[in-house]
């Protein structure tokens, strides 16, 4: 009579059991989270650089380095060559951040020549063209990969308009207004390199070349005890990012950590999960943390983190 009333008893305690670990594991209620209020990371501003009237071809556009290489066509008459490395002495000593030198490898800027002449307007003819080739758009930054110069005529000046002008516009600016100002569209031996372009390649320049990892999009939503949630991160920055790593918690405890590898600049990528157990069925809020543990320097930390919250 005992063990039979031990056995009912176990049956009882292992249905009992059973039923409670059912509904532990059960998914329970759907509950769409949103980002809690202030939490959203601040825009892709680089810094706060007043650009004012200056003529750009896009803001924020630079190279990801300060030493910037450049080569010279060897066709290129010795007159030239030697006026190019002259503007680009003469713009390095006016922005002390930046500097030029040649190489024999792949350089950043092409330098070459053509004795074509290449009329605009009546008596007006182009003596040179710039520009950069390649950009990667990462957003917070364009970042000049190649740029070119193409001379048509031999310099008329002895200060080198030409060519500093067409430097210019390698480094990302367009025609200036100011007939003064050596960004004019017709070229005068009197035209200068004006403060306002000497300011804004200073600053420019004098951000520390870093990566920035975003998280850009992010929806996530709970079924009692489980999470799932897509998220979209970038890197808005200048340079690629090392391994990194997204940190899902809550209370400050880490609940999963996801494994994001390295990702270039101007690249993105989204990571998709589902059913990620949760420590319980009433988290209100859940964090998601880019390099929980600051292993990687970046140009800002504040878009790092997302904090949601379930909706009311």
């Amino acid at each position: 009579m005992v063990w039979k009333w031990i056995g009912l008893l176990l049956v009882f305690l292992l249905v009992t059991l059973s039923a409670l670990t059912f509904q532990y594991y059960l998914p329970g209620e759907f509950r769409e989270l949103r980002v809690a209020p202030g939490e959203f990371p601040a825009g892709k501003e680089a810094g706060s650089i007043d650009y004012g009237k200056t003529p750009v071809l896009y803001r924020n556009l630079r190279f990801d380095h300060n030493r910037i290489s450049y080569s010279l066509e060897e066709t290129c008459p010795a007159v030239n060559k030697e006026k190019m490395i002259e503007g680009f002495a003469e713009l390095s000593n006016k922005i002390n951040v930046i500097s030029f030198y040649e190489t024999e490898g792949e350089p950043d800027i092409q330098v070459s020549c053509s004795e074509e002449d290449i009329e605009i307007e009546s008596n007006l003819f182009v003596a040179g063209e710039g520009g950069p080739t390649k950009i990667i758009n990462a957003s917070a930054f364009g970042i000049i990969k190649q740029g070119k110069i193409l001379l048509y005529e031999e310099p008329r000046c002895d200060y080198p308009v030409v060519e500093i002008h067409e430097l210019l516009h390698v480094l990302g600016f367009d025609h200036s207004t100011n007939p003064n100002n050596i960004l004019f569209n017709v070229s005068r031996c009197d035209q200068r390199v004006t403060s306002d372009i000497v300011r804004l390649l200073d600053e420019l320049y004098s951000i520390e070349a870093l990566p920035d990892l975003s998280i850009e999009d992010l929806v996530a939503s709970t079924k009692g005890r489980y999470l799932d949630f897509n998220v979209t991160v970038e890197n808005i920055g200048l340079m690629d990012s090392s391994e990194s790593s997204l940190t899902v918690s809550s209370g400050g405890k880490e609940i999963h950590k996801f494994d994001l590898g390295a990702i270039k600049a101007g690249a993105k990528g989204t990571l998709k999960a589902q059913n990620v157990k949760l420590f319980s069925s009433d988290s209100s809020s859940i964090e998601f943390t880019i390099d929980r543990e600051n292993t990687i320097r970046e140009l800002k930390e504040g878009n790092n983190l997302i904090r949601m919250i379930v909706s009311s």
